[in-house]
Order: structure tokens, then sequence, then C-alpha cells
């Protein structure tokens, strides 16, 4: 399961870089994928706040994901003005997912070494939400660059977490063994004393 989480980071990861360097046929080619990909997201999110009691602070990212990804697989773009709608509500989107991302980083500064890429991506992300609320004709590229981004941080976020739960596991186990020597030691000196 790790290693598939690692291989689907880097698929992410490399998608994103992609993207970046073609950022208005990302915008427009992504359709169906992007919208199953928002659909995911959100409800993953969504079930990780009640199911795993993570924070509800996700819930502000995952619900809007979960809302534009059910609209672009209902009704992807067939009208001049579902396409404008379409621009602000992935603007408002990444302006939200920018503040999310900037208020995670700043809350697990001391646990994870890499937030403060994390928090470059997610004032990043809020800068060009706002500018593509400003610039509607312009944001298709600015919408292009911002799902590179977003996908390679999922794909970063993705590996360092699961690398952040490797080491943790691996330190469980090392505590449980020392706690399990201390035990069977403690039995044995007794029995010495005896």
């Amino acid at each position: 399961m790790k290693v598939l989480s690692y291989i689907m980071g880097a698929i992410l990861i490399i998608g994103g870089i992609a993207s970046l360097f073609n950022p208005e046929n990302t915008f427009f080619a992504t359709g169906y994928m992007m919208a199953i990909l928002l659909l995911v997201y959100g409800i993953i999110g969504i079930l990780n706040v009640i199911l795993k009691k993570t924070r509800p602070i996700f819930l502000l990212s995952s619900i809007p994901a979960t809302i534009i990804g059910i609209i672009a697989i209902i009704r992807p773009g067939t009208t001049i003005v579902f396409d404008a709608f379409m621009i602000y509500l992935f603007a408002a989107w990444f302006i939200i997912q920018g503040i999310t991302t900037i208020i995670m980083s700043v809350q697990i500064r001391r646990q994870i070494r890499g937030w403060g890429f994390a928090l470059a991506i997610g004032i990043i992300s809020t800068i060009v939400g706002i500018y593509a609320f400003i610039y509607p004709a312009i944001s298709v590229i600015a919408i292009g660059i911002m799902i590179g981004m977003f996908l390679i941080e999922t794909g970063i976020d993705l590996i360092v977490l699961t690398a952040a739960v490797s080491a943790a596991e691996g330190v469980i186990r090392e505590a449980e063994e020392e706690i399990s020597g201390e035990t069977i030691d403690g039995e044995t000196r007794n029995d010495a004393d005896a």
C-alpha cells in the first residue's frame, strides 16, 4: 500500500508538471477527469472528517470540491454561461484550497519539515484564485496553472504523509519491542533474584 501511495504521488507530481507547461489545454482537456478527481477528493475529505475525525477545516475545500465535481460531471461546459460560472467556481475553490493549505501548513510546521513548501503553494494558490476573479478571460491559463500546482501539491502531500506514517509506524514498533524487552528483562531479573 505504501509503494502504491508513493507511485500515485509521483504520478500526480508528473501530471502537475505537465499541466504547468500547457495550462490552456489542461483547463479545456481535463473535463471529466478533473471533475472525477475533484469529486473523489471532496468525498474522501468529507468522509475523513466524519469517520476518521480529522480536522473540520478540511470541509472548507472538500465540500466545494464535491459540488464542483458533481456540476462538471452533470453538465460539462455546454454553455458560455456555464463555462464562465465554472471559471469563477474554480477560482473560488482555489482560494479556499489555498487558505486551507496555509492554515494547515502553519499548524503542522513543528511536525513536518517541508511545511514551508506547502505554505508557499497555499499563498500562490490564493493569489492566483483572486487574480482569476479579477481577470476571468485570462483566468483559464491561471486555472490551468493552478490545476498543475494542485496536482503537484497533492502528490507531495501524499508522499510526505506516507513517509510520516511509515516513520511513525517504525517508532511505534521500536517502542513496543523496547517495552516487551524490558518486561522480559524484568522477569529474568526476578527469576535470578529468587
